[in-house]
């Protein structure tokens, strides 16, 4: 399932280098590399955007609209949006109910109306931003456990039979074939009728096993009550044992959303970020919650057979630290990516925020990744928004100031398609306003400006900012050597056209 032939492949390190030899790395050794900087935008309760579930249509686009300007001053370049926090959207959907923490009633849509997905996609693209939806595949409902006042086209409400109380919980069945097909289509119907750039799954898959208070230590955790869908497995013919059976479970939704992605929009991007530790003891040394055993997701067989397009392993912890140390971890997930797949690390910004870490832990995490790059660690993912929007202990100085002080392009993926859009043509720049044509808009996704630097110790190359799709004319803050690039839906970058902005404007 999704496995590639041994004989068809070079030795990592030479394939490693052939890739930075064509480009991945950047178009030359003064260019500057891409790198995809993200932020996890998080819906589930109001945590994040929207800040309520009573602000008007206007007040919920200003919100979006400020939130994305402040990522762009620092110098971000994804979003990764929760559009389906509890089997509710945030989105126009016939399949599923409005989301309770967009309009608080579940299933009542915006009013004024609008399509949250649809004005964040244009808003982030508009910046010349990614934009990821992010979705809970399983999870119908916290702090509640019933179906009691969930809109009747939830999932919970058709699929009742396989609705579960799990603690305070209401979770599907990943086991029950009516469940997997019907999260496989809801996530295809946006795949198909959005214009987004992502579609990303994060750490819930089986729920998080609750602690047993009332039964011995062999028995430590509440077992999740899927039992009489397993015996129907049994009954079937099926020989897995159940932790087993349930990992096929999960590996079955993610193989089908990978291959289904790659045949209906190829260009889109699917990626996961599962809990960071994926079995004890893996690297040796490391100890911790084992999601390999706890919640059913091998991740390390998601990266390693490349049904994933990215990974972003939730490393929340620091560099050296005892048992789960941030580079210990990262370097262990990178000897996994046998087919080469980027890397997205995951750091918790919210630890700065909550006085647990100190803003260079940060800075640390990111040049490990950053050191790691051959190996194609390529960016990282932050969690989470609010604290960037709110400038939590100078988070968004840090960025814009020490980690992020230029724009940069997301990193291509290669594999994907590998052919470049043919470079910006007629680019003339007068009065301090350069413009270009419109010849190649179709293949377009983003165009970027370079600045040249050259002092006694540099000769090398600046991304001035990244812009959107249907820009055709910006405005140069001052003289010098420039050169325009267009980027394709691949992120492939065209080879660049120069120009000179003649003095300061």
């Amino acid at each position: 399932m999704g496995s590639f032939p041994m004989e068809k492949m070079c030795t990592r390190d030479i394939l490693l280098c052939l890739w930075s030899v064509g480009g991945i790395l950047g178009l030359q050794s003064s260019w500057p590399q891409p790198e995809f900087r993200g932020a996890w935008v998080v819906t589930l309760a109001n945590i994040g955007w929207p800040s309520s579930r009573h602000l008007t249509t206007a007040e919920q686009k200003d919100e979006l609209v400020s939130l994305l300007d402040k990522l762009k001053v620092a110098n971000f370049n994804a979003v990764i949006l929760q559009i389906r926090p509890t089997s509710d959207t945030f989105y126009q959907s016939t399949m599923e109910p409005w989301s309770t923490y967009l309009t608080g009633v579940q299933g009542v849509p915006p009013n004024p109306f609008y399509d949250p997905l649809e004005f964040a996609i244009a808003e982030a693209h508009a910046r010349g931003m990614e934009l990821h939806g992010w979705l809970n595949p399983y999870r119908a409902r916290t702090i509640s456990n019933n179906t009691e006042g969930l809109a009747p086209n939830h999932i919970a409400k058709r699929f009742p039979q396989y609705a579960y109380a799990y603690g305070r919980l209401l979770w599907m069945d990943p086991g029950a074939k009516p469940v997997i097909d019907f999260i496989h289509a809801v996530m295809m119907d946006i795949v198909r009728r959005y214009d987004i750039d992502g579609i990303h799954i994060d750490d819930y898959f089986y729920p998080y096993p609750l602690e047993n208070t009332d039964i011995p230590e062999e028995n430590k955790y509440v077992d999740f009550p899927d039992e009489n869908t397993y015996q129907q497995y049994r009954k079937d013919g099926g020989l897995l044992s159940k932790a087993d059976w349930r990992r096929e479970n999960v590996d079955a939704l993610v193989w089908n959303i990978s291959r289904c992605i790659q045949h209906e929009k190829p260009h889109v991007k699917f990626g996961i970020s599962p809990f960071g530790i994926w079995k004890d003891g893996h690297p040796p040394g490391v100890r911790g919650f084992s999601a390999f055993d706890e919640i059913y997701a091998d991740s390390k067989k998601w990266l390693s057979e490349g049904w994933v397009d990215y990974l972003a392993p939730q490393l929340y912890w620091r560099i050296g630290e005892h048992h789960h140390s941030y580079e210990t971890l990262l370097d262990w997930w990178l000897h996994q990516n046998s087919h080469f797949r980027h890397v997205y690390a995951g750091i918790a910004v919210s630890f700065v925020a909550k006085g647990k870490w100190k803003i260079n832990d940060i800075v640390q995490q990111v040049n490990k990744s950053r050191s790691s790059r051959r190996e194609l660690s390529l960016g990282n993912i932050h969690f989470r928004d609010i604290y960037i929007n709110e400038n939590s202990k100078g988070i968004a100085d840090m960025f814009k100031e020490v980690l992020y002080r230029s724009p940069a392009r997301v990193p291509p993926m290669n594999w994907k398609n590998n052919t470049r859009v043919k470079a910006p043509s007629t680019v003339t720049c007068k009065q301090g306003f350069v413009t270009w044509d419109r010849d190649n808009l179709e293949d377009v996704k983003n165009w970027v400006i370079y600045v040249h630097s050259v002092d006694v110790q540099n000769d090398s190359w600046a991304v001035v900012n990244v812009l959107g799709r249907q820009i055709r004319k910006y405005k140069m803050d001052k003289g010098g050597k420039y050169a325009l690039t267009a980027v394709n839906r691949y992120d492939v970058e065209s080879e660049p056209t120069y120009f000179a902005n003649v003095g300061e404007t």
